[in-house]
Parts: C-alpha cells; sequence; structure tokens
C-alpha cells in the first residue's frame, strides 16, 4: 500500500482476519482510537461478529468495555434474526423440494454455515437462492405459494422486461426481515462474471442447516463466485475480503494454481485481485508464486489500489446517480470490451425508463430507442448541477452506517 489506512479502519483490519494481529491492534489503541468509529466502521462494512470473536479471544481487555458491550447487544438480536432466517430458508428449501425444483443456496446464511458452522458468524440482509433458466417460473410460483410477492413490476411480464437483464428477482414478504433474490445467473449481462451458472450443478456440496441439509457451491465453484462477487461490486465491503480470506485459511488443500490454469483472462484477474486484497488487508500467507503473476500486470495493480482506497474510505464508493454507473468499465481490458458494457448501458431498457415515460406493453420496445435520449438529458442535467454552489457535506462520521442492499437495489431500479 502506498497510503497509511486511517487507525480506526487499520484497527478493524488487524482484529478481522482469520489470525487476530492481537499485538498490532494495541499498538493503534495505545495511540488513540475512537471506538465509536470503530463501531460504525464494522458495522457499514458487516464485520461485528468477526470483531467481537476476537475481542472475546483477547480477553475482553478493560480498554474495549463499551465497544464489546455495544457489539455483544447487537449479537443477540442479530443471533435471533439469523435463526429466523435458517428457518425461512428451510420452509422454502422443503416447498422447492416438494415441487421438484432443483436449487442451490449461496451467500447468506450457507456461507455462514460453510465457513464458520455457525448461523451467527455472518452479516447479511437476505436469502440468495439459484435455479436453473428452465426452473425460473416454477421457482416463482413456489415463492408465491409461500407467501411471498415480487418486491417490484406488475406480473412477470413487465418483470422479464424491465428486470430481466439483472438475472435475478427479489421476492419479499409482509411479515420477514428477509428478502428472497431468486437468480438464474450471478450478475447482470453487462458484467463478464467469471462463473457461469450452468456450471454449478455438478459441484454441489450441502451444509446443515435447521435439521437438514441444503445445497450449496463446492469449494472451487465458492472460490471463483467470492472472487467475482467481489469484482462486481467494486469490493467496498471489509466482509466479502474477509469470505474470501476466511475461505482462503478454510481450504489450504485447494488447488489454487491448477484453478488459476483452468480459468481464461477474465476469471484469473478476479482471483488473483481477490487473493491480493487477502494478502494486503488481512495478512493471508498468500503463495509467492500465486502472486507472481498479479504483481507483473499493471491491471490488478490498478484495481488493488482502486479497491484499497474505497474501503479505507480514501475514494467515494457511493454513486449518487446509480443508473449512471461505469463501475463495470474497471475489470474491462480492451476498448471492445468497454464498448460493449457502454452500447448494454445506453440501450437496455430499465425500471427507471417505465417510471419516467411508462409506455403500455405492446410498444415496450420502444424503451431501447427512447433510453440513449434521456441518458443524454440526465447526463446534462448533472453537469449542470455540478455546477452549482455545493453545501458543505456532512459529517462521514455520523454517516457511516451499513446500507441495506434492499433499499439500494429498490433505488437503482426505480432510479429516473
Amino acid at each position: 500500500m502506498n497510503y497509511a489506512l486511517e487507525p480506526e479502519f487499520a484497527f478493524l483490519c488487524a482484529l478481522v482476519r482469520p489470525r487476530p494481529d492481537h499485538r498490532r491492534a494495541m499498538e493503534l489503541v495505545r495511540n488513540g482510537l475512537n471506538f465509536a468509529r470503530v463501531e460504525r466502521l464494522a458495522a457499514a462494512h458487516g464485520v461485528r461478529p468477526h470483531l467481537l470473536h476476537a475481542l472475546d479471544d483477547s480477553g475482553g481487555a478493560r480498554e474495549f468495555g463499551e465497544l464489546i458491550e455495544a457489539l455483544r447487544s447487537f449479537r443477540r438480536g442479530h443471533a435471533a434474526r439469523n435463526l429466523h432466517a435458517a428457518a425461512e430458508l428451510r420452509r422454502i428449501a422443503n416447498r422447492f423440494d416438494e415441487c421438484g425444483i432443483g436449487f442451490a443456496t449461496f451467500k447468506g446464511i450457507a456461507l455462514a454455515v460453510a465457513l464458520y458452522g455457525d448461523v451467527s458468524r455472518r452479516e447479511f440482509n437476505d436469502i440468495d437462492i439459484i435455479v436453473r433458466p428452465a426452473d425460473l417460473a416454477a421457482a416463482e410460483s413456489a415463492l408465491e405459494s409461500c407467501g411471498y410477492r415480487a418486491a417490484l413490476g406488475n406480473g412477470r411480464e413487465w418483470r422479464r422486461a424491465f428486470l430481466g437483464y439483472q438475472r435475478q428477482y427479489m421476492f419479499v414478504r409482509a411479515d420477514s426481515q428477509f428478502a428472497v433474490d431468486l437468480h438464474w445467473d450471478f450478475s447482470p449481462h453487462d458484467f463478464a462474471f467469471p462463473l457461469r451458472a450452468s456450471d454449478i450443478w455438478s459441484d454441489l456440496d450441502q451444509v446443515p442447516l435447521a435439521g437438514r441439509t441444503v445445497p450449496t457451491f463446492g469449494a472451487e465453484t465458492l472460490a471463483v463466485y467470492l472472487a467475482g462477487h467481489g469484482a462486481k461490486e467494486g469490493w467496498k465491503c471489509l466482509g466479502w475480503v474477509c469470505d474470501f480470506a476466511d475461505f482462503h485459511q478454510l481450504r489450504p488443500d485447494l488447488d489454487w494454481t491448477g484453478l488459476l490454469r483452468r480459468h481464461n483472462r477474465n476469471g484469473r484477474l478476479h482471483l488473483l485481485l481477490g487473493l491480493s486484497l487477502a494478502k494486503e488487508l488481512l495478512g493471508v500467507p498468500v503463495q509467492d508464486e500465486l502472486l507472481d503473476g498479479a504483481d507483473r500486470d499493471p491491471k490488478i495493480r490498478s484495481l488493488l489500489d482502486l479497491a484499497l482506497r474505497r474501503l479505507s474510505g480514501a475514494a467515494k464508493s457511493k454513486n449518487p446517480h446509480p443508473e449512471m454507473s461505469l463501475a463495470l468499465l474497471e475489470t474491462c481490458r480492451t476498448w471492445s470490451e468497454k464498448l460493449r458494457v457502454l452500447w448494454l448501458l445506453a440501450t437496455t431498457r430499465t425500471v427507471g425508463d417505465y417510471k419516467a415515460i411508462p409506455l403500455p406493453p405492446a410498444v415496450w420496445r420502444l424503451y431501447h430507442l427512447i433510453r440513449p435520449f434521456r441518458l443524454a438529458s440526465k447526463i446534462l442535467s448533472i453537469g449542470l448541477k455540478s455546477r452549482e454552489p455545493k453545501e458543505p457535506p456532512p459529517d462521514a462520521h455520523s454517516a457511516n452506517t451499513r446500507p441495506d442492499p434492499r433499499n439500494e437495489r429498490a433505488r437503482d431500479d426505480a432510479s429516473p
């Protein structure tokens, strides 16, 4: 790293790593820390369970008294919430089995069990399930029979038209804290995800959950998925780095060299970036020969620097105009890849297009022509607003709370 981390973030990184560095943490404490800031950062990055686990192992030094008490208070509600998620996932899994729908669950509670054997060791906001495209309609019906409804849209035809490019639909229930994200692929069509959904079905494991087992990703699939997901989201959450680092620590038997060899250039980029972040931020002892390619690749070094600045707060990661986001260009290596992303951005109809100009279904194809002009108008509006005098920004310390991905996605979908 060519810049210093803020002390509170460095303290967090020292303790949430697979092998906490208590000595480094105490050095930072002696130099003075804002523990309220540490708590806010842990919440924003989704690593409060990791932090509490490390502090409990330290013997609960008196310097951490208020921080530990706040984290233990969080854990009580968090554990109950995750047990509810486990029961809900079991109910959905039983229904899918009854309907003969093949599925796998990933992220969230399945990853908590796979990595830690404890449903309370990860923070998450929804239940993620993937099915084959041919089973999508049946899976929607199964969720509806469990009391869920689509979070956005009026009917399946509407969802296919304006949300299908995301390759997932969100379902909610009035009496549940959790949304269900129903996937049939891993990313929007404008991102070259390193894992094909059709390849996961031959590499599934089972994890125990609430009195039954549920299918989830096998080791090699999970390694590539965690790296691809972090890259897709711009590695802006320390919790995702922890997931990748803990997985690397848990599976020293995995043939990482072979895994890198078996994937194309795009897959290798994401895996090497994940390994580099785990080493740089969390001290994971990654084999030097694995990172030889990363050290010589200017694209990976550039993405690593950008991710580290995002994570440490040296770069803004939140885009006030999510529909205009060009973050997917970051991993593109060639101009042809960048032009493809820009073309899809300019022509893919979204919820925002429908809300701006609601047209009847018979002419929905016109949105492909209307959207470029609407985006151009929006860019012009943003440019004009940027010339207006700006108010002083709010105190970053007071604004650092972790966004709920359900709310973030709803804003993305509905942006004008």
